[in-house]
């Protein structure tokens, strides 16, 4: 009788096999390359930056994240940076939208939750719309939530303003955004930040048209059932927006650097500033006091911005200032060059500024780095860096 022969599984595949080890050269070289590879990974993780084959995009750890963030992506759950840094995860309905922006959504009415319409309008803001610049869409997104989780209180209601209904929306605003009034415990800039972010909801409450070149317009839908009938029980009104975007941050300091492929001409077009160079610029008012946008800037302003647009202006979902170029503390020009981190002299800088020409320009937020606020030593003013929103 003959003797059966033992089989042996193969280290690599596990097929059986009469070898000792292997099944094949193949999976014998296979093995041996894993085991003991003959040169050293030339490529690195996309994410982490480990040492990897260059073909491949992700280390074994990394991958299996991105597959995690992906499936996040496609289930609607996003990760939200609140202005104190904390990241929360939220699932967002999925917005799609076209030329015509009409949201697949319902429209909203005052006996609506006001969470149910923050979580359309953050929806609006992660789907695929091209008229909000991407940094807005993050601040807007953190702001939201912030104001979602604020805690209303009038003599009628009290609660997180998410588990009220819209008809108390404009009260809560105006409460929300008189809370970063405080000087000593917010950013300067929040008041202003928060007061943009309210008029981005008011404008999809009441729908709104875009034109985003000479030749493509977009029309809003408006998310509201009765825009006037939640209007009604509201008092952010002009009065209290004028405070907010006049009064709160007239007269701060803020710097900031000019981007890439921008540059500040003078009136006569000679070149004050060029990309790349810090700057300083006293603000007078935020662009929601400004009226009739465009013929105001060619009326008041003695310089221009140049760039990839080459015309400033006034895009519905960008956030610019009015003011004034400081001129560099103990130079003739204006190119900025303090460490952010300096303390200056408040009356020094005031002089030197009143006396210096008209410099009188729009400069976007998203163009500072630092904003400066009074401390309490005798006349220096400290900087503080802008809210981070990623």
């Amino acid at each position: 009788m003959a003797k059966k022969l033992h089989k042996n599984k193969c280290t690599q595949c596990g097929r059986e096999t009469n070898c000792p080890k292997f099944c094949s050269r193949s999976c014998a070289a296979k093995y041996n390359n894993t085991k003991s590879p003959k040169r050293k990974p030339e490529g690195n993780c996309s994410r982490c930056g480990v040492a990897i084959p260059s073909r491949k995009q992700y280390c074994s750890e990394c991958k299996s994240l991105v597959e995690q963030e992906q499936l996040k992506q496609e289930q609607g759950i996003r990760n939200i940076r609140l202005p104190s840094g904390t990241i929360i995860e939220r699932k967002i309905p999925l917005i799609e939208s076209s030329l015509v922006l009409k949201f697949n959504l319902q429209r909203f009415t005052i006996e609506d939750l006001c969470g149910a319409f923050l979580d359309a309008v953050i929806g609006v803001c992660l789907s695929d719309i091209d008229c909000i610049r991407v940094d807005n869409k993050k601040r807007y997104i953190s702001l939201l939530e912030d104001f979602r989780n604020f805690k209303f209180e009038n003599f009628k209601r009290k609660g997180m303003v998410g588990d009220l209904p819209l008809e108390i929306i404009g009260l809560a605003i105006d409460q929300w955004i008189e809370g970063y009034c405080d000087q000593e415990t917010c950013h300067p800039l929040m008041s202003s930040y928060a007061l943009d972010a309210a008029d981005f909801m008011h404008r999809l409450l009441e729908g709104v048209g875009i034109q985003i070149s000479d030749n493509r317009y977009i029309r809003v839908e408006p998310l509201a059932e009765d825009y006037y009938e939640i209007r009604r029980s509201d008092i952010y009104n002009a009065q209290f927006k004028r405070k907010m975007s006049m009064d709160q941050v007239g007269g701060l300091l803020v710097t900031g650097i000019i981007p890439e492929e921008y540059k500040i001409l003078s009136y006569d077009e000679k070149i004050v500033l060029n990309a790349g160079q810090r700057f300083g610029f006293a603000i007078t008012k935020c662009h929601l006091s400004i009226e009739h946008y465009d013929s105001w800037i060619e009326q008041h302003t003695s310089m221009t911005i140049k760039g990839p647009d080459e015309h400033v202006t006034f895009i519905e979902d960008d956030m610019h200032f009015d003011g004034h170029l400081v001129l560099n503390p103990g130079q003739s020009d204006y190119v900025w060059s303090h460490e952010p981190n300096c303390k200056i002299d408040f009356h020094i800088l005031s002089r030197r500024s009143a006396n210096c020409a008209p410099t009188r320009i729009l400069l976007p937020c998203r163009w500072f780095t630092h904003a400066y606020k009074r401390s309490q030593e005798a006349n220096t003013i400290i900087p503080l860096p802008v809210p981070v929103w990623d």
